[in-house]
């Protein structure tokens, strides 16, 4: 028993952790959307991979925005990327999501939130619609965004 937890001790376990302290470390939608200088609702209209090895493959997204919940990105063509690390395995082509910019980037990383609806929703009413549903996993943090984006002045 004792060789056995020796070994145990000296053996690695491949893992990553989250640790984003411009957040505090939060996955918490509240923290995010006080950061977040914009907050946009859409859908991946088409993507690509950046094929540069000094960004290591990024991605690079058009996304189609169908209302702007926080900031400055206007309703039409919003392109933004995608830094392809541990965690972040890229968005789907013709999903809806909710998005969260910092710092007035256009830029997603590690730390950012995003939120993948279904692929199906457009607009703000189904948005509604869809906190009140319990056959769906993002109907909680959908429901805290919007009580916030509602709380606006």
């Amino acid at each position: 028993m004792k060789h056995l937890l020796l070994l145990i001790a000296f053996i690695s376990f491949p893992a990553f952790s989250w640790e984003c302290p411009q957040f505090g470390n939060s996955t918490d939608v509240s923290t995010h959307w006080h950061t977040a200088t914009d907050v946009i609702f859409g859908r991946v209209k088409s993507g690509s991979i950046v094929e540069d090895p000094a960004v290591t493959y990024d991605q690079i997204y058009e996304f189609e925005v169908f209302h702007t919940l926080k900031g400055k990105p206007e309703s039409g063509k919003f392109n933004f990327q995608v830094e392809k690390g541990p965690g972040i395995d890229g968005l789907v082509i013709g999903q809806s999501y909710i998005l969260f910019f910092y710092s007035n980037s256009k830029r997603i990383d590690f730390c950012s939130m995003q939120i993948e609806l279904s692929s199906h929703i457009k607009e703000l009413e189904e948005l509604k619609f869809s906190t009140s549903r319990s056959d769906v996993w993002y109907s909680r943090p959908l429901k805290e965004l919007l009580d916030l984006w509602h709380a606006q002045p």
